[in-house]
């Protein structure tokens, strides 16, 4: 099976707390090892997509300051 890029993006209060990205054959693993790596910060909610490529590091958390530094904005921006 072929494996898939997920999104994830953390808010808590309703303000971003930073997004990663995992590698995985479906979102329910990509879940998984999202809680295996300990890389999810404080969050209330929680937003998942499943992406055609890589567009960021896998693994790890990227704050909402660094993917303003890479040109991405929040959906509330």
């Amino acid at each position: 099976m072929d494996k898939k890029y997920y999104w994830f993006s953390f808010s808590y209060e309703g303000k971003n707390q930073g997004v990663c990205s995992i590698e995985a054959e479906s979102d329910s693993i990509a879940l998984s090892r999202l809680w295996e790596l300990k890389i999810a910060p404080k969050f209330d909610h929680i937003m998942g997509f499943e992406l055609t490529e890589q567009e960021i590091e896998l693994d790890v958390l990227i704050s909402p300051e660094d993917m303003k530094k890479r040109g991405y904005k929040s959906s509330g921006e």
